[in-house]
């Protein structure tokens, strides 16, 4: 383990996964799609972060037993068991500290514009005293802190609708300082996605067939613990 590590909470892009808000606008099949592109986006994004590890709860599927969907490489994972979604961010920062990490960032995948040179910063910024924040007008794209710090998450109520205020506030009350990143925005709309869009290259072809969900065989799962 580095001592810089990125977060992720992934789960198998079937339709019982993904956010029923992102369905109601999208259609369940479409939404799925996006789900995916906005996850592989995330990912690609990250591994260009070379100075940190990677870990990944994953949820998976029996079409979708690892993340070779999202990695032909087979990235390791560790198995989501715990369904909680704050005990499932506790224990994975839990983890990276454990494994040898003295800063880690949540990473969630909805806000396509955020940047590597982002999260290189971040981890600049953390330290004990220091709480990274890449903000939006939903949920934050990351949230950043330094191993001294892991006991702030037990505060933070995950499954709030005010979650970046509630982050914020939180932090207050701990007497730590906040460095925000620059502010981006999610994909939760049909606005959102065609800005998305229209920042891409014009080459690039949205819901191609590469990027559609697709079965892949069983294969042993690749864990890192």
């Amino acid at each position: 383990m580095k001592d810089h590590c990125l977060i992720f909470i992934i789960d198998a892009p079937i339709s019982e996964n993904i956010d029923p808000e992102l369905k109601k606008v999208f259609g369940a099949e479409r939404a799925a799609r996006v789900y995916i592109d906005l996850l592989n986006n995330s990912y690609k994004m990250a591994k260009k972060v070379s100075s940190s590890s990677i870990i990944i709860s994953y949820k998976n599927s029996s079409k979708h037993p690892d993340l070779t969907w999202l990695d032909e490489d087979d990235p390791g994972f560790s198995e989501a068991k715990i369904k909680n979604l704050n005990e499932r961010i506790l224990s994975l920062f839990h983890w990276a500290f454990n494994a040898g990490a003295k800063k880690a960032i949540l990473l969630a995948n909805s806000s396509p514009e955020a940047k590597s040179e982002w999260i290189e910063k971040s981890f600049e910024l953390i330290n004990k005293e220091t709480v990274t924040l890449g903000p939006t007008d939903e949920n934050p794209y990351l949230f950043g802190i330094a191993f001294n710090n892991v006991n702030l998450l037990k505060k933070i109520n995950f499954f709030t609708g005010d979650l970046t205020d509630d982050i914020y506030e939180k932090i207050k009350q701990q007497k730590l300082k906040i460095q925000s990143q620059p502010k981006t925005y999610t994909v939760n709309s049909e606005e959102t996605l065609e800005k998305w869009m229209k920042s891409k290259d014009a080459d690039y072809h949205f819901f191609s067939q590469k990027n559609e969900e697709k079965e892949h065989p069983k294969r042993d799962k690749k864990k890192i613990f």
